[in-house]
């Protein structure tokens, strides 16, 4: 898993147990250029870079979610004068096994047509993403108000700028939760529509991947979501999700499913056909994984 802690030591007694061992070490985002405001910058200083760099150069292989960081890690790392051969670089397909994921979770409850749960799953280092969409989420409590129930899943509401970013705003928080009670969770909430921001920057759409929609699409719900790399890979506008390329767009998405459930329910069940399509874990998407880690 991802680290900025030396591993190079621990892989080389690996393969002096083993010399046929293989080491496939896992990168979550670009740890070169974390934004100064960032919760994760102070972790990252140049000796915590330079660990970071050297196990990538001591494992067998890289492996990403996002192929945007594949290419920024090798361009990279051949600046900092390091060689780095983009056969050592793999991007990872995410599935899903709805049969392990979902056990003995309670499926959710119909919608209650009162009320429209909106869910922004953001967790606490996407703030940034968060405070792109307030000013419409509060023009969209202003209009719905007490049947539109705005849920932020996923950060923590005691953060000094999470408190600020949502000034404002009436929300309900539901923070973190353990990844075993993930999607019991989400199945409570039972969202009638799912946000995922972005601030648009190089850094964030390089540093994040499509986990999110999966989950969502896992439920049936539907995404909104600006059209960035890589949902613009995943999502249909109009089909089995919406994009917003403003403010206005998103409130109008917001409004859309709110006064027309029967939208949601079609954008949500066809993402749920792309997901067992595509997502969906079987003997193809096995034999992809062994094959992305050979």
């Amino acid at each position: 898993p991802f680290t900025n802690q030396p591993l190079k030591a621990f892989m080389d007694a690996c393969r002096t147990i083993n010399p046929n061992t293989k080491i496939i070490f896992h990168v979550d985002f670009d740890f070169f250029d974390i934004p100064k405001d960032h919760p994760l910058k102070d972790a990252f200083p140049s000796e915590k870079i330079n660990n970071i760099i050297d196990n990538i150069n001591a494992c067998d292989k890289v492996v990403v979610t996002n192929p945007q960081l594949a290419s920024c890690l090798i361009t990279k790392l051949k600046e900092a004068g390091f060689e780095a051969d983009r056969d050592n670089f793999a991007v990872q397909l995410l599935c899903v096994d709805e049969e392990t994921f979902l056990d003995g979770i309670e499926a959710p409850k119909e919608k209650d047509p009162d009320y429209f749960n909106l869910v922004i799953l953001a967790n606490d280092n996407q703030i940034s993403d968060i405070e792109t969409i307030i000013e419409p989420l509060i023009k969209c409590k202003e209009k719905h108000g007490n049947r539109l129930k705005i849920i932020f899943f996923g950060a923590n509401k005691n953060k000094p700028r999470f408190e600020k970013a949502v000034k404002g705003l009436q929300y309900i928080p539901e923070g973190a939760v353990p990844v075993w009670k993930y999607y019991e969770k989400m199945a409570k909430i039972n969202p009638n529509a799912i946000i995922i921001p972005s601030d648009l920057t190089d850094w964030s759409i390089r540093s994040t991947d499509y986990k999110r929609f999966l989950d969502a699409s896992l439920f049936k719900i539907p995404v909104i979501t600006p059209k960035v790399h890589p949902m613009d890979v995943l999502i249909e506008n109009g089909e089995n999700g919406l994009f917003y390329e403003d403010n206005n767009q998103l409130i109008e998405h917001i409004n859309s499913l709110i006064l027309t459930p029967e939208l949601g329910s079609k954008l949500g069940h066809a993402a749920y056909e792309s997901l067992e399509k595509n997502f969906i874990y079987n003997r193809d998407k096995i034999q992809r994984l062994i094959n992305l880690l050979g």
